[in-house]
């Protein structure tokens, strides 16, 4: 019990102390000074197959690690609660749970991402011992599912760390302060087909490539789901989907303004066409994706002239993060504005031409 105290103590301070390591919003910070890129603007390879084993959950129950590594994008940190070096298992314990907080914020990460704390000391960290996190992580349901995990012997265990080049030995000294065990800092991220597509070490465990990573992942899994109608898409505000629709009008977006730069801030793809004089094709349409000119390097395009020409008169499937703002022009029963869903598109890997058929 003590251990385990000083475990949750050591993991909180580093929280508290190094807030900004871990603040999402914070940008650049002294340990990580770089610009995190956008979700779904890149992609990650497979590394391999997460490997499998024989392991306890919480409640002393036998599982597979595959049926905890498969489903859901999981970010899976090998830990030890004697361990109270602040830069190893407390500091990934900490960015779990971070991204255990920001799951309770978004609905997309607490449905499809899942956290698991898997233990490397089989002897004292028994299921009882695991269930004390368990039951804290557990108290709110509206969240991303955070598994801790054992297993019942070294022998059950070993393999599963070699299969993950997970370092671990004993300390000369079993009465080290920070605990008696050496080991690496290793924490991966398993798409949902149970594949590692990234490793993080103590120098890369940065909560907010984390959860572009996360997010990327998600991005790629809606990619492959079946479209939306603008109506549905909308009762999917704030999560990932995919939009199908015909571009009628690409609307180029400019700062009229700066007559220094007539470049187009961004380009709207739209349902609607140019023929109607009382409103533009923008107020008319029922759903929007917007490709902002940052993404004209992503996209190999010479100018946004260009990109909005590959669109225009194309039938397309959009995926990414939903949001939704009122229409113009569209009312329900009541009286009130209906809502339509608009989504950015900044990696060409969010927007495919498709046939009659696919839509």
């Amino acid at each position: 019990m003590k251990q385990t105290k000083l475990f949750l103590a050591t993991t909180l301070a580093f929280v508290a102390i190094g807030g900004q390591v871990l603040a999402i919003n914070s940008g650049r910070t002294p340990d990580h000074d770089y610009d995190v890129p956008t979700p779904g603007s890149y992609q990650l390879p497979v590394v391999k197959t997460a490997a499998d084993g024989e392991v306890l959950d919480h409640r002393g129950r036998q599982l597979r690690l595959s049926e905890i590594t498969k489903g859901r994008v999981t970010v899976m940190s090998f830990i030890y609660t004697r361990c109270a070096a602040a830069k190893a298992c407390p500091m990934a314990t900490g960015v779990l749970l971070e991204l255990h907080r920001q799951s309770a914020r978004d609905a997309t990460l607490a449905k499809g991402m899942r956290l698991v704390s898997m233990s490397f000391d089989p002897e004292n960290d028994t299921p009882q011992r695991m269930a004390m996190f368990a039951n804290l992580a557990g108290k709110n349901r509206a969240v991303a599912d955070w598994r801790f995990i054992t297993t019942a012997s070294q022998t059950k265990l070993q393999p599963i760390l070699a299969a993950y080049g997970q370092a671990v030995n004993r300390k000369d000294n079993p009465n080290d302060p920070t605990g008696p065990l050496n080991h690496t800092l290793r924490v991966f991220l398993i798409d949902e087909a149970g594949n590692i597509r990234n490793i993080y070490s103590s120098g890369t465990l940065d909560v907010r490539l984390v959860l572009a990573d996360v997010r990327t992942l998600l991005l790629e899994s809606a990619a492959g789901e079946l479209p939306l109608t603008a109506a549905a898409a909308v009762r999917k505000a704030g999560q990932i989907g995919s939009v199908a629709f015909q571009v009628k009008t690409a609307a180029r977006v400019t700062n009229i303004t700066d007559k220094q730069n007539p470049q187009p801030l961004e380009v709207l793809l739209t349902d609607a066409s140019n023929g109607d004089n009382r409103a533009t094709p923008v107020e008319r349409a029922s759903v929007i994706a917007r490709i902002p000119v940052s993404a004209l390097e992503a996209f190999g395009a010479a100018d946004m002239d260009e990109l909005a020409r590959r669109f225009e008169g194309n039938k397309v499937i959009v995926t990414g993060i939903v949001a939704t703002e009122p229409h113009p022009f569209r009312h329900d029963a009541q009286g009130r504005n209906q809502l339509r869903p608009v989504i950015t598109v900044t990696d060409p890997g969010q927007i495919r031409t498709v046939n009659s058929q696919q839509l």
